[in-house]
Order: C-alpha cells, then structure tokens, then sequence
C-alpha cells in the first residue's frame, strides 16, 4: 500500500520515535493526519500490524522495563517518563505484561545482569519489531541488480535467542512479523540483556520452503525454554554486504556475496544470516539498511 494514507502514518510513526511518552491518544494522533479516529487506526494497522494503542502500550512498558534495569529512578519516576499519568496505571499494565511488579522485576534483574541493558536499543527495536515483516522473499539466486562492496569480516561468537520454523519462501516475512515480537518479550520476561538488532538466519531451502531461525542476540548464554532456543551466531572469517532499500530486494544483495564467494574461490562455512540495523520507522521511505552475512571456512 502506497497512498496518501500510508504516508500519513509513516509520518506519525517517525514523530512517535520521540514523542510516544506524551499524549499519544487516537484522538491526537488521528488529529495530526486529518484523518477520523476510525479511518487513521485503520490505516495505522494496515502499515505497522497493530493499533496504535497496542503499539504505544507495548513500546512505552517495554522501555520502562529497561529502566528498571539499567537505573535508580523510582518506580513512579519512570512511568511518567514513560508517558503514564500515576502509579496505579502503570502498575497494571506493567503486571499484565510481565506477570509481576514493576519492583520484583527490578529485584529480580538488577541483581541477574552486571550488564545494563541499553535503552535506545531496546525502544527502537520494539518500535520496529512488526516492520521486519514487510518483505517478500525473492528467488534466491537471482542475479543481483545493483552493485554491492562485498568485504571480508573477522566474526566473535555472539550468543542469540531465537525460535526456529518452516515457512514457504514466500511467507518468511509473515513469519518474522510473528517470531520476532514473541522473542522479543520473552527476553525482556526473562531479564536477559540485548546485545544488538535483530536478526533471521536462513538455515535450509528446499523447493519453495525455507527453514529459518529468527530472534534476538543477547548478551550472556540462556538455557532454552519450549519454543525458545538458544545458541551462538559462530565466530570466524565472513563474507558481508550491506543492503540499503526495501526488504524485498535481500535476495540480490545474498545472490552478489554468493557470488562473490565463487569468484574469490572461498567456500561458505555455514548458514547466511540477516542483521536489521536501521529501526524502519526512522526510513517511512524505505531506505533501511540491512547487513547481509555469509560465514566461510576457516
């Protein structure tokens, strides 16, 4: 969907990066495109997967979570920081979200992590957590349209948390909308710590079927839990690239390191893998960069 409308909410989701912990009523936001309540949340889930209420509940506890970490604040300070009127508001919905207090979850991770967790990372990354979904994925060996710098990287190991599942190639970006948010959560559940953007890993094809693993890297080891595995993104020489544009086209930029891979005689040592590093509502246009990954044999 590229109307009027689209562009409306790709401007309020940019003003949101700053100013969700204000007023961010449907009234008020609705007010800024001109649009009815009824029209604007509408086209508000159309773009970002959500309601605009969900979206700025889901952002402002997810941020305040991290401040309960990462600082000495009272607990009534950071929810008005984080846009809530008193106490009692916050406590509920913070209780609803992860099953216990504002305080025990401060007792509980304070004392778990000697790493604070950083709070710009962990309000961008749950701004844009559906937006990683908006791709298709493309054939995987087409020739690559657009020149790349492909570069040779020197990788250390990086604990990560991620579900694992078997989707249509097609259907990798609805995947991701779904997998992501869930690990998401469950590392700030669990009072792990993220240690940078997300990312999905393309372990097997098969005629149009992929298996991905897709998640979040953390800072120290967890053990798994049901769906929620746990392991390592491997250390060692890689091939890169960075994409810049709409995730629609990550298939040219893997099918330009593959072939980069042939031409300087290396050999792939594993499975590629994605890393999201812009936050997709700062980019409405789509300019968001994307670093692609292939490790090589030692």
């Amino acid at each position: 969907m590229r109307d009027s409308h689209q562009t409306q909410v790709a401007e309020i989701l940019l003003k949101l990066r700053w100013q969700w912990c204000n007023d961010a009523s449907l009234q008020h936001l609705s007010d800024q495109t001109g649009l009815s309540p009824f029209a604007f949340q509408r086209a508000f889930r159309r773009v970002a997967g959500e309601s605009p209420k969900t979206y700025v509940s889901r952002v402002r506890l997810a941020t305040a979570a991290a401040h309960l970490k990462a600082d000495d604040a009272s607990v009534l300070s950071i929810a008005m920081k984080c846009g809530y009127a008193n106490h009692e508001t916050f406590l509920r919905a913070f209780r609803r979200q992860f099953g216990q207090t504002p305080s025990d979850y401060r007792r509980a991770y304070r004392l778990k992590n000697e790493q604070a967790s950083t709070i710009d990372r962990v309000a961008e990354t749950a701004r844009c957590l559906y937006f990683f979904g908006k791709r298709t994925q493309q054939a995987k060996h087409k020739e690559p349209n657009v020149p790349y710098k492909v570069v040779m990287k020197t990788l250390t190991a990086q604990p990560v948390i991620f579900k694992r599942a078997d989707v249509n190639i097609s259907e990798i970006g609805e995947a991701l909308a779904q997998i992501l948010p869930s690990v998401f959560q469950y590392v700030q559940e669990n009072g792990l710590t993220f240690a940078g953007p997300p990312y999905a890993r393309y372990v097997a094809f098969g005629p149009g079927k992929a298996t991905i693993e897709a998640g979040m890297p953390i800072a120290e080891k967890a053990a798994p839990s049901g769906d929620f595995q746990t392991g390592s993104l491997p250390a060692g020489p890689a091939a890169t690239t960075i994409h810049t544009g709409d995730y629609q086209k990550l298939s040219d930029a893997h099918a330009a390191v593959e072939t980069w891979i042939s031409e300087q005689t290396l050999a792939v040592g594993g499975a590629p893998w994605e890393w999201y590093v812009d936050d997709p509502t700062d980019f409405p246009n789509g300019d968001w960069k994307t670093e692609i990954i292939w490790p090589l044999t030692n």
